[in-house]
Order: structure tokens, then C-alpha cells, then sequence
């Protein structure tokens, strides 16, 4: 059961990261013409944040410290990305990375609602998949 969550969620990262560079790329301009600026876009997110998430597992801090440290990191590596793969230097870049950072916040936070309300059925028609 373990491993089938861990890829799910490298799965759901690796979607992110394509969300990322359609949502960057439809307001900013590609530092690369070709189609590898997605692929590293995708890559370099699913890398870092898979990152993060493994790290901060094993130093074992609180659950606050923890949330703080991993939104900030996330938000660096949204910037790092940003300014690698796309022409960045603007104040839009500013707004785009919050807002995604903020999507994909509020959008794990309303998958974790919608589990709470739906109680234990969700998990047990997940339990009979698996």
C-alpha cells in the first residue's frame, strides 16, 4: 500500500510541475524554444519538491516548523524555476508563483475536507481498489 501512494504521489507532482509550466508559460515568454523547457520545468519541480518532502521526513521537526520551512522552500524553487526557464525579471512573476503556490495549497486542503466529510467509505472503496 505504501508504494502505491508513494507513486501516486510522484504522480500528482509530475502533474503539478506540467501545471506549472502551462500556467508560467501562458503569461511568460520561454527561455528555450524548443519543447525541453517543459520537460525541465516538470523535471526540476517534480525533483525539488519530491526533495523537500523526503528531507524534511527524516529531520523529524515539528508539524509547524516543518509547514513553514517546506511552503518556503516550495516558493524558492517556484522562483528558481521561474527565472531558469522563462524570462522572468518582471512583477508578474512575483503574482504567478503565489498564485500557484496558493492553488496547489488550497487544492490539497479541499482534498483533505472532501475526505473528512465523505468519512470512511472513501477510504474503504480505496482499500477494495488497491
Amino acid at each position: 500500500m505504501y508504494k502505491v501512494l508513494e507513486l501516486l504521489y510522484i504522480v500528482v507532482v509530475i502533474f503539478q510541475g506540467y501545471c506549472l509550466h502551462y500556467f508560467l508559460g501562458s503569461f511568460l515568454e520561454n527561455r528555450l524554444k524548443n519543447c525541453l523547457n517543459g520537460f525541465f520545468t516538470m523535471f526540476f519541480y517534480t525533483i525539488g519538491i519530491y526533495g523537500i518532502r523526503a528531507t524534511f521526513d527524516k529531520l523529524g521537526l515539528s508539524k509547524d516548523m516543518e509547514a513553514v520551512w517546506k511552503l518556503t522552500l516550495s516558493l524558492c524553487i517556484l522562483f528558481i524555476l521561474a527565472i531558469c526557464f522563462y524570462k522572468a525579471f518582471c512583477p508578474v512573476t512575483v503574482f504567478l508563483v503565489t498564485v500557484f503556490q496558493a492553488i496547489a495549497d488550497i487544492s490539497r486542503y479541499a482534498a483533505v475536507i472532501l475526505l473528512d466529510k465523505l468519512g470512511d467509505s472513501v477510504i474503504d472503496i480505496w482499500n477494495w481498489c488497491i
